[in-house]
């Protein structure tokens, strides 16, 4: 570690810290091997790696981070904001943003590593092979309101690249995402029949380069609806096939913002075909700002929630003329 490192069986806890400005091979901001550590009010930025895990590296330890910021860290390998190997990942109001991988996972890179991932935005992150926003590798993984946006890859998976394992997403927004293949998200099974990458009430939204959904060829099919996605092109549509799931529609996202809450999100503007046509999901009664589910007669598709005021407000002129 440049900065901290853990040693084997340690409990750490940061509150209030800045990690800035280290230098190592793997784990320039915090190298956490085979120890806990814990975070909250931290920020791990402008690291630099040689190898892996720009901000911090994690080995078969325990990772929890709470209102914390990975920005501009970079690694020669993989993981620039996070790499992490094992253990146990839960991330809950997250920011990562700017971080740079010359292989795989710009912000964020697991391996075999249970993850979960709730109210986290990952923003104008880059990979130069895979997973520009996430990189998920044999990982067992849930993603709940969630948001990527701008995350670039130079092959494939722009917003999040899934090799093998098993990757939820459940009230995600993916806009403006870009790889020559897959966007917005790659899938490959890696061998393993029983990987899925499934998708519910996921908005996704194609940046510059590549159609938002891709599956490697070979692969079974591993890309699940569970229902209530949008797709702003056609290339989901083999997977997206419930009655409530919509392809080729245009979900009508705002810019990346500073919306309510801990983190910027992309909100539905007015008309999306986002707004009030998601299924309410059991354990998710918020967005990823805190906002109540459903606003209205239907809770809406992605991980923002418009407020009931927002779209009222926006109408009032129509109404009065």
């Amino acid at each position: 570690g440049g900065a901290i490192c853990c040693t084997p069986h340690s409990t750490l806890t940061l509150t209030g810290v800045s990690v800035r400005n280290n230098r190592a091979e793997s784990g320039a901001g915090i190298a956490n091997i085979l120890a806990s550590v814990a975070m909250t009010d931290a920020e791990v930025s402008d690291n630099w790696a040689t190898m892996d895990g720009g901000g911090v590296l994690s080995k078969e330890g325990t990772l929890w981070a709470s209102r914390t910021m990975f920005g501009a860290n970079s690694a020669g390998n993989k993981g620039a904001g996070i790499y992490h190997y094992r253990g146990t990942l839960s991330l809950t109001d997250v920011s990562f943003t700017g971080n740079r991988a010359r292989l795989a996972g710009g912000g964020l890179h697991t391996w075999e590593t249970p993850t979960t991932l709730d109210r986290v935005t990952l923003s104008d992150n880059h990979a130069g092979q895979i997973g520009g926003g996430f990189h998920a590798f044999y990982s067992v993984v849930t993603l709940t309101n969630v948001t990527l946006s701008g995350n670039s890859s130079d092959l494939k998976g722009g917003g999040i690249g899934n090799w093998g394992g098993v990757t939820r997403l459940v009230n995600v927004t993916l806009g403006g995402n870009s790889a020559p293949q897959g966007g917005a998200l790659s899938h490959n099974a890696g061998g393993w029949s029983a990987s899925t990458l499934a998708l519910k009430n996921t908005v996704l939204a194609h940046g510059p380069t590549g159609g938002n959904c891709f599956q490697e060829p070979g692969s079974a099919t591993n890309i699940v609806s569970q229902g209530a996605n949008l797709s702003s092109d056609a290339t989901c549509q083999p997977y997206f096939t419930w009655p409530d799931d919509q392809n080729n529609r245009d979900p009508k996202l705002g810019p990346l913002a500073d919306n309510g809450g801990g983190t910027m999100t992309l909100r539905p503007e007015d008309g999306s075909p986002a707004v009030n046509r998601g299924q309410c999901v059991e354990g998710v009664g918020v967005d990823q700002r805190g906002v109540k589910r459903p606003q209205s007669i239907a809770c809406d598709i992605g991980a923002v929630e418009v407020r009931a005021d927002y779209v009222w407000r926006n109408y009032i002129p129509l109404a009065v003329r």
